[in-house]
């Protein structure tokens, strides 16, 4: 589990996650996926980034189904 996840900037169409890496990773970490739902529309954004990365700025539209 990452730790210190903290959203450092909020825009009209732009979010800013950051996060530290894992002080007990459990096996090799490749990469983090990171995956936001929003409440009122029920788009889910989502971005893969590779091991070293600590941040993502840009994030894709992946469904506009709600979750249930």
């Amino acid at each position: 589990v990452v730790f210190d996840l903290q959203i450092t900037e909020v825009e009209a169409t732009e979010i800013r996650i950051t996060w530290r890496k894992p002080r007990q990773p459990n096996g090799i970490i490749n990469q983090y996926r990171v995956k936001v739902s929003l409440v009122e529309t029920g788009v889910i954004l989502e971005n893969t980034l590779l091991t070293g990365q600590d941040e993502v700025s840009k994030l894709q539209i992946i469904s506009t189904e709600s979750i249930s």
